[in-house]
């Protein structure tokens, strides 16, 4: 339970006086593993000051059972914070950006603070046109109220009549893209390189129609300019075609990846490519009629999503990294709730509720090198968590109970 008084949301705890020290008792908590063991926290000064396995001295304003299960803040390593998600039918979407550009930063910036409300502490954007993922960037730095570390590459680029327009900008050639990086390297913004190198899946046809968008030596040349200045480079990707391109060239990050086969896995784990399945975006489309499609294609997605959870568990047996990404701004995938839906659908993979909370925290951070966001709960650390009424390692359902978050001391919800 918690035990000491209700706060109001973004109210900083107060430091604690020598005779009132304020604590937090759980039954459990999870750090890299799971404690199925009681816990007591105590917050002070925007970090957790002391994390023991006994109750604190009487006086010290502990009192009651322990009620909640503790869980560092999630992450999702795939969204889009400028697009809306809803409503879903194609009929009555708003084109992402269409609005004027301090109405759809006013717009992200509170799709970002929602996903914090919802337990989460780290969001990687995956580019847009109009540069609004950098402008939210500097103004959660500017602001300084507790938020989600937000990584993000600036646009994506992608190549002319191909797919991409909502995920970044046009460019002619890799000299175009080169020189695109070095100004954004410049503008010191961005934290990785995007780029869109195959089309998106065709449901009914069960394909990739589009051919990759680069040559191996052209991609290879934007992943080799990439990693001279320090970034690493993601990419949107599906197909077979696409798949072997982006292995062939040293893309670090591959996103989606839908039709991927097990020797192309092989070799992804062999050379530390990361991937991020993103089932999330397409089973929205399966799931929500609005989205218009006939009845034999909804069941066609669902087969899809079927294959592409036995790829990931041939891909876990194989010791490659996956990581845990929404597509959040798809159709129907938001900032939080997101996450739990591609959470359930990487459990039906077969992957244990413990290990997806590991892929949610720890995996997710070291891949994508955060730098604020505490994939740990520890004496020391920086007081950003989530307190759940039921234990998310042991169902992760259970990550439906949220009852408070706290982000570097500041109980948010």
């Amino acid at each position: 339970m918690l035990v000491f008084p209700p706060l109001h949301p973004n109210s900083i705890l107060p430091s604690p006086s020598e005779t009132s020290i304020r604590w937090i008792a759980c039954r459990g908590w999870f750090s890299e593993r799971a404690h199925d063991a009681p816990v007591w926290l105590r917050i002070e000064d925007g970090k957790i000051a002391d994390l023991r396995p006994t109750p604190p001295a009487e006086g010290d304003c502990a009192a009651g059972e322990p009620l909640f299960y503790a869980v560092p803040l999630l992450s999702d390593t795939h969204v889009h914070v400028y697009m809306e998600p809803w409503p879903v039918d194609p009929a009555q979407r708003r084109p992402p950006g269409s609005q004027a550009f301090e109405v759809e930063v006013e717009h992200a910036l509170r799709r970002v603070d929602a996903a914090l409300a919802l337990g989460i502490g780290l969001l990687r954007d995956m580019g847009d046109p109009h540069g609004i993922n950098l402008e939210v960037r500097r103004r959660l730095a500017a602001r300084g109220s507790p938020s989600p570390e937000l990584l993000t590459p600036g646009p994506g680029f992608y190549r002319p009549q191909k797919y991409g327009r909502f995920l970044g900008v046009q460019r002619e050639t890799a000299a175009d893209i080169l020189a695109s990086i070095d100004e954004l390297h410049r503008q010191g913004d961005i934290d990785f390189v995007k780029v869109v190198t195959t089309g998106i899946v065709d449901f009914s046809g069960r394909r990739v129609k589009q051919a990759p968008q680069f040559t191996v030596p052209e991609l290879a040349q934007v992943v080799a300019h990439a990693h001279r200045l320090g970034y690493k480079v993601a990419s949107h990707c599906s197909g077979q075609e696409g798949i072997d391109l982006n292995l062939a060239a040293g893309v670090d990050f591959i996103e989606h990846a839908y039709f991927i086969r097990e020797d192309q896995i092989d070799r992804l784990a062999e050379g530390g490519a990361i991937w991020t399945p993103t089932f999330a975006p397409v089973h929205a489309q399966g799931f929500h009629p609005e989205c218009g499609w006939r009845g034999e294609v909804r069941e066609t997605i669902e087969s899809i999503l079927q294959e592409h959870a036995a790829r990931v568990a041939y891909a876990a047996r194989k010791g490659a990294t996956v990581l845990a990404g929404t597509d959040a701004g798809s159709p129907g995938v938001g900032m939080g709730a997101g996450l739990r839906l591609e959470l359930a659908r990487l459990a039906m993979a077969g992957i244990p509720a413990d290990r997806l909370l590991r892929m949610a925290t720890m995996d997710n951070a070291r891949a994508l090198g955060a730098r604020r966001y505490a994939p740990k709960i520890f004496a020391g650390g920086p007081a950003s968590f989530a307190l759940y009424e039921k234990s998310p390692w042991q169902d992760l359902r259970n990550l439906d109970t949220l009852k408070h978050v706290f982000c570097d001391g500041r109980l948010i919800r």
